[in-house]
């Protein structure tokens, strides 16, 4: 899982993604026109924006079941990451393309007690697993897992409160700084997905 030198010609954000081992995640709502967010480097810098390309009629009426499409672009407005969330009558799932290419699918697991997410490949094959792990009312915690269920990173989110918490929410990522870009980048979506999924109000 080892980062490649595939994209050693990609957009400047991809290339600031692959030297990276954490990330964090500030979200601002828009209640009209679906999310945006920015994602910030281990120093506190801006280098990814995102953006979500949502119906107006879908946001208000499907709310955080709403299927979507997602633009992440860097500080010089290359499009880096794309997401799609498809509207299904079966298991939800986001696809993950970097450089316009599929690279990984995010599948929710079917569980009754903490969640789980499968961080699959582009053929679908499992490679990483994110597993809810401790909750309070304001924080949220996930282990990221390899295969063979050892730990290698992170997921969690801050509450800020429950006025300010209507306009933003905040994540924070670990991972092994040689992990393959395209995980990095689906990591970054199952944070994505974990906002829609159980925080979305």
């Amino acid at each position: 899982m080892a980062a490649s030198a595939i994209y050693e010609t990609a957009p400047l954000g991809i290339q600031q993604l692959m030297s990276l081992s954490s990330l964090r995640i500030q979200q601002k709502k828009n209640l009209c026109v679906g999310s945006e967010y920015t994602v910030l480097n281990e120093n506190g810098e801006e280098i990814l924006y995102a953006k979500e390309d949502a119906a107006v009629l879908s946001t208000l009426f499907s709310g955080k079941h709403r299927s979507f499409n997602m633009h992440i672009v860097d500080s010089q407005e290359n499009m880096v990451i794309f997401l799609r969330r498809p509207h299904t009558l079966g298991l939800d799932k986001l696809e993950v393309r970097v450089d316009n290419v599929l690279v990984s699918i995010v599948r929710p697991q079917p569980t009754f007690v903490k969640p789980v997410f499968s961080i699959n490949d582009s053929s679908d094959k499992p490679v990483l697993r994110v597993k809810g792990k401790h909750c309070t009312s304001a924080n949220h915690e996930y282990e990221v897992l390899a295969v063979n269920k050892e730990r290698i990173g992170g997921i969690k989110k801050h509450g800020a409160g429950v006025v300010t918490e209507i306009c933003t929410s905040h994540y924070y990522l670990q991972f092994p700084a040689d992990l393959h870009v395209d995980y990095k980048a689906a990591l970054l979506a199952t944070c994505f997905l974990i906002e829609y999924m159980f925080f979305e109000k």
